[in-house]
C-alpha cells in the first residue's frame, strides 16, 4: 500500500543556537500555506530553509526575506555543482 508520508531532508547547515529554530519553520510552513496554489511539500521546504537562517544565528532573531533568499540560492547552487 502507498504511504501519505514523504520525507523531506533538512537543509544542512552551520548551527550556532537552535532557540526559535522550531517556531521558525512553523511559521514559515503557515504562511507559505496562505498563498494560493502553494502545496504542503513546497511549505515544508520553505520552512526548512526557514529553521537552516534561524540555526545559524545566536539567540532568537527574525529571519529576514534576504537571508532566506540567499540560502535557498545557496543550497541551489550546491545542489547543482553537486550533480
Amino acid at each position: 500500500s502507498g504511504s501519505l508520508l514523504k520525507q523531506i531532508p533538512a537543509v544542512t547547515s552551520e548551527v550556532y543556537d537552535v532557540t526559535g529554530a522550531g517556531d521558525s519553520l512553523i511559521s514559515a510552513i503557515a504562511l507559505a500555506l496562505t498563498v494560493p496554489g502553494v502545496d504542503i511539500e513546497t511549505a515544508v521546504k520553505i520552512g526548512n530553509y526557514t529553521a537552516g537562517v534561524a540555526v545559524r544565528k545566536i539567540g532568537t532573531t527574525a529571519v529576514t526575506p534576504a537571508e532566506l533568499k540567499d540560502l535557498i540560492e545557496l543550497h541551489l547552487m550546491n545542489k547543482a555543482v553537486n550533480v
